[in-house]
C-alpha cells in the first residue's frame, strides 16, 4: 500500500504544478500546504522514534498537529501585526489545515 501513498503525493505534486502554471493556487498558500504537511509528518515520526514501542499513537498525531497548528498562527498573528491587517489571512491558515490534514494521512500505514 506505499504505493498509494506514493500516487497520492505525485497527484497532488503535478495538481501544484499545472495550478501554479495557470495561477490557479497561489504560491503562498501551497507553500503553506506543503509546509504544514511536511512539518506534521515529521513530527510524527519524531515521535515514532520517541516512543520505546516505535508506534504511532493519536497522542502522537494530536500533538504534531497542535505545534503546527500553533505554528502556523503565530505565523499569521505576526504577518497580521506586521501589515496592519485587521484579521488574520484565513486562506493561508485553510492551507496549513489542509496539509496537517495531508501530514496525519501521508503516515498512515497500510
Amino acid at each position: 500500500m506505499r504505493n498509494l501513498k506514493l500516487k497520492i503525493l505525485i497527484a497532488f505534486i503535478l495538481c501544484s504544478r499545472t495550478g501554479f502554471s495557470q495561477n490557479i493556487i497561489p504560491v503562498d498558500k501551497a507553500a503553506h500546504f506543503g509546509l504544514a504537511a511536511v512539518s506534521t509528518a515529521a513530527l510524527i515520526r519524531c515521535g515514532q522514534i520517541v516512543n520505546p514501542k516505535h508506534n504511532i499513537t493519536w497522542k502522537n498525531r494530536l500533538l504534531s498537529s497542535g505545534i503546527v497548528t500553533a505554528l502556523s498562527v503565530a505565523k499569521e498573528v505576526d504577518d497580521k501585526r506586521r501589515k496592519g491587517d485587521k484579521e488574520l489571512d484565513r486562506g493561508d491558515l485553510a492551507a496549513d489545515a489542509g496539509g496537517i490534514i495531508l501530514g496525519n494521512i501521508l503516515i498512515i500505514d497500510f
